[in-house]
């Protein structure tokens, strides 16, 4: 990381004498010199190849026109300089129209010229494929996108670009509903563990830290997802041309981060009502068969008495009487719980003392 940090320091300071040279340069002079600059540029499968490309879309102006007057001039020419040359124009092209949200350019732009640089000869291109599909959206796109950014990390081992592209398919792949639902776990480890070594190999690039955000909403982390969208915000370059943009991407993230909490507190909100409904349910069913039991009971009772004497009429419905005070005081314990329980407990006593007296007034008890 030292080593990335005090060449990409080098390289800010001749992309410094580029602009100084350009200045009052006539453009076939502008385009000779930027040529000159592209000529020295690191390999295609260093992490530094990406930040000093990124570099150059942030900090030569008219960049690109300059590009694009390049890329024509060199891109037919089949001596391996020119295409070096052209191949990093094509390149830079594709991080210019990323980073100003130009998808429709962008399709254009590739899908014209993609076959001019194959996959074996600039392994990269798995890489920039990758991004490519992801930008288009979409289900076929993103799966397209984590199959190349698969090939991408196996081929180019220990970049953290390639890495964090990785890490950010796989959470679209998840976050879109793309997923099998039996690998979604696995995959947000398999994420988290990319975006990670990412962030340690390059921890000042921010975006690294929106995906890891994004990461973090998926195992519910909400409060780490907010610190790290933060974070990549704290860590954006103002003064870039396009600083409005990537933070208009935060704000994004952010705002679908907050979403995605508040969609998963009602959907725990949503189960405790159930859950209560559920009880409920069961509760009014228990309530209904013990009130059919009391009318039940009370009619049988009723027609009970009337075909017997005086006497033995009177002691059915004392123990009748004591029966109900004993059902009542089962109905106040199922409705209140514990909530009433002395008045309940008294209301049983009572209507077990009735229940008892005319048994015991039977065996001469009185």
């Amino acid at each position: 990381m030292v080593d990335i940090k005090s060449n990409l320091d080098d390289y800010k300071k001749k992309i410094d004498i580029l602009n100084d040279n350009m200045r009052e340069s006539t453009e076939e002079n502008k385009l000779e010199y930027l040529k000159d600059f592209l000529a020295d540029m690191p390999s295609e499968e260093s992490r530094l190849y990406e930040l000093v490309v990124t570099m150059i879309v942030q900090k030569v102006p008219d960049v690109f026109k300059l590009l694009t007057g390049l890329f024509n001039k060199t891109k037919n020419n089949k001596d391996p300089e020119s295409e070096k040359i052209s191949f990093t124009c094509f390149y830079a092209i594709n991080i210019y129209y990323r980073r100003m949200k130009d998808t429709s350019r962008l399709k254009d732009f590739i899908e014209e010229n993609r076959r001019e640089y194959t996959n074996d000869k600039h392994p990269i291109m798995y890489h920039l494929l990758s991004i490519y599909y992801k930008t288009l959206g979409g289900h076929y796109n993103m799966i397209k996108s984590l199959e190349y950014a698969k090939e991408a990390s196996k081929r180019i081992e220990g970049h953290a670009g390639v890495l964090h592209n990785l890490a950010e398919s796989i959470i679209n792949v998840v976050n879109d509903g793309y997923a099998d639902p039996n690998d979604i776990n696995k995959m947000i480890i398999e994420a988290e563990e990319a975006v990670d070594e990412a962030i340690r190999l390059d921890p000042d690039f921010p975006k690294f830290y929106s995906t890891k955000a994004q990461i973090m909403a998926a195992k519910g982390d909400y409060q780490d997802a907010y610190n790290l969208i933060k974070t990549a915000i704290d860590k954006e370059d103002s003064s870039a041309a396009d600083y409005p943009i990537r933070i208009s991407g935060y704000i994004e993230v952010l705002f679908n981060i907050r979403i995605k909490e508040l969609s998963a507190r009602t959907n725990e909100k949503m189960k405790e009502i159930e859950s209560q409904m559920n009880g409920f349910r069961n509760q009014s069913i228990e309530l209904l068969g013990l009130f059919a039991a009391v009318i039940s009971f009370t009619v049988a009772s009723i027609q009970l008495v009337l075909n017997q004497p005086f006497n033995q009429g009177a002691m059915l419905l004392v123990v009748f009487s004591g029966c109900l005070l004993i059902t009542y005081s089962s109905l106040s314990i199922i409705l209140h719980g514990k909530t009433y329980w002395q008045r309940s407990l008294l209301v049983f006593l009572i209507g077990l003392l009735l229940t008892l007296l005319p048994i015991i007034y039977m065996n001469g008890g009185f």
